[in-house]
């Protein structure tokens, strides 16, 4: 069965845990050899933002680390994506990205004090460095490359203001 045959879930998880929660995402980290140290998972598990789900069985999640970026007074959410091998598509990656950016924007809104601007993330997928467009049409910016030449890219949120 491949993943256009199921309906994904995708849902905003940030500051809300349970322990079902985290048992069911250290699930996913093990699965995916992600989780390399238990004494990790509780350093790991405040960051995660989204969790994409079929039939109540994680399939990916997407974690956040929320630090300075550009300048030191603009904080953005940096994105680590994690999906199961056969639900790894484009469509799985739009969705969870869509429920981080109105999760994470909403937030955001709420706690201007925080100074959240946005979301940054890197694309590691060979594929990406073909796509030469400047701005996409998610809205998503190139600002710069990694050491090996991947994209970042960085997407405000459409109430940031910077002073």
């Amino acid at each position: 069965m491949s993943s256009e045959d199921v309906e994904i879930e995708t849902h905003f998880v940030w500051q809300q845990r349970s322990d079902e929660l985290d048992l069911r995402i250290k699930d996913h980290w093990s699965r995916n050899e992600l989780l390399k140290s238990p004494e990790k998972f509780e350093e790991m598990i405040g960051n995660v933002c989204v969790v994409a789900q079929v039939d109540n069985k994680i399939i990916g999640l997407n974690s956040v680390i929320i630090r300075p970026m550009l300048r030191s007074d603009l904080n953005f959410a940096v994105l680590n994506f994690s999906t199961d091998s056969e639900h790894q598509n484009a469509d799985t990656l739009r969705m969870m990205r869509e429920t981080l950016w109105f999760g994470l924007s909403s937030w955001s809104k709420d706690n201007p004090d925080e100074r959240l601007m946005g979301y940054a993330y890197s694309m590691q997928k060979p594929d990406a460095l073909h796509q030469n467009t400047a701005v996409r049409e998610n809205r998503d910016s190139l600002i710069g490359f990694t050491k090996t030449g991947h994209p970042i890219l960085i997407n405000w949120f459409e109430h940031a203001r910077y002073r």
